[in-house]
């Protein structure tokens, strides 16, 4: 298939094979993304994340997108200079694939930037997802981790009821709530 036909196609019949399309830059949130892939896992979801795609070309990314129930951005403060996550979340804006915003909270990491000034850096275009989108923190300690997993899961099972005829968790792997 190729790009525009992956764009054009219909989301309602579409098979999802993921629950979350992990996008970030990879120099400033792969730490973020091993997490939340790992835990993820632990809770019996699939993530799209590219440390464990074998197709990382655009045209994987983006089958990675729409075979995923929901788009999920890790904000840092370089991530709208990467031309590969600007894609993404066009991609995913396109495809009408629901959105959820994590963003840097500790500011002793590198990666952090106030998120007024991530939101700020964002092609003019991109800018609607902080319209209609909360950015939830992701923090260190492990409890915090578990609480705003939760909160994202939820996430993914209003999706899961919409569209009640797709499998958004791994088969034969029970959902830890």
């Amino acid at each position: 298939e190729t790009i525009a036909q992956l764009l054009k196609s219909s989301p309602e019949t579409l098979r999802l094979e993921h629950a979350f399309f992990l996008s970030h830059f990879q120099r400033e949130a792969s730490d973020i993304c091993a997490v939340i892939d790992l835990q993820m896992k632990i809770r019996g979801y699939s993530c799209w994340y590219d440390q464990e795609s074998m197709h990382i070309t655009q045209l994987g990314m983006l089958e990675g997108i729409r075979t995923s129930a929901v788009f999920m951005l890790i904000l840092t403060k370089g991530v709208f200079e990467r031309a590969w996550c600007v894609f993404e979340v066009r991609a995913a804006m396109r495809l009408g694939k629901p959105i959820q915003l994590l963003h840097e909270a500790d500011a002793a990491h590198a990666s952090y930037a106030p998120l007024n000034d991530i939101i700020a850096s964002a092609p003019a275009d991109v800018q609607a997802i902080f319209d209609d989108n909360e950015s939830l923190p992701f923090r260190r300690k492990v409890y915090e981790q578990q609480a705003l997993l939760d909160q994202i899961c939820d996430l993914t099972q209003d999706e899961r009821a919409r569209r009640h005829d797709q499998v958004l968790h791994r088969p034969n792997t029970p959902i830890i709530t």
